[in-house]
């Protein structure tokens, strides 16, 4: 059996990025890992309250507010997500490694994720977005790119035998003042594995490249399968995805 990926809600996972602080420069295609079994044993259905003193949420009153204080960036996913603390993460494992070694190939840091009630998962998710650093690329378009890639690819497709779809990146900006380069990316009948929980072998990403207060180029991505009747609709992922802004705690 394959090595499946771990997810951290509510402690940080070591394997991602050490202190959960920082990530390797993003690397190109390649082998790579899948979604996920939650280390916690809280009601995954549970929305913790906010921390005292913490943004508020800016898409609904109801919804949660994910924040990442060392990239400097804050978001919002719906109330019945699950919002890892800060400094958490999601890494994705190499498949083609032997079951009980977890040579991690891919991480999200300061993460939500989803579950579908209809896929067999066990409480395992089906989806998760978050953040990291994109270094050693000239430019938020290609860094886009490369984070959309990456997550479908690490994700549900390691040993690229699927149909990958990736256009190129597009100029992004929203309401906050977050402004770079946007990349979707999908995945169709890709090999079924451990990380195909609704069964579908259809995938999705995208992913956000654009430059902190500090200059430093942030990646934000959201990856997912999909062809399934519990996914997230196109209105909530555009919600999610416009409620990217900066945050300083």
């Amino acid at each position: 059996m394959a090595s499946v990926a771990i997810l951290s809600l509510g402690a940080t996972l070591t394997a991602c990025a050490g202190d959960g602080t920082a990530e390797a420069d993003a690397p190109g295609p390649s082998a790579g890992g899948s979604p996920s079994v939650p280390e916690d044993r809280d009601d995954p259905r549970h929305s913790p309250e906010p921390s005292p003193g913490g943004p508020a949420p800016v898409v609904a009153d109801d919804w949660q507010v994910v924040t990442g204080p060392t990239r400097g960036v804050a978001f919002d996913v719906p109330p019945h997500w699950r919002v890892g603390a800060e400094g958490g993460g999601y890494a994705w494992f190499d498949q083609s490694q032997p079951e009980g070694y977890q040579d991690v190939v891919h991480a999200l840091n300061d993460v939500a994720g989803f579950e579908a009630d209809a896929c067999p998962g066990g409480g395992r998710l089906t989806g998760v977005a978050g953040t990291r650093w994109v270094r050693g690329v000239p430019d938020t378009s290609e860094a886009a790119f490369i984070v959309a890639d990456n997550l479908v690819l690490h994700g549900y497709d390691q040993t690229l035998s699927g149909t990958l779809d990736l256009p190129a990146s597009e100029p992004f900006a929203n309401d906050h003042g977050v402004a770079g380069h946007i990349a979707h990316a999908t995945v169709t009948d890709a090999p079924l594995t451990a990380g195909h929980l609704c069964g579908t072998g259809d995938a999705m990403a995208i992913g956000v490249a654009f430059l902190n207060a500090d200059s430093d180029m942030v990646g934000w991505g959201f990856v997912a399968e999909t062809g399934y009747g519990e996914e997230p609709t196109r209105e909530t992922i555009e919600q999610i995805v416009g409620s990217i802004r900066f945050h300083t705690p």
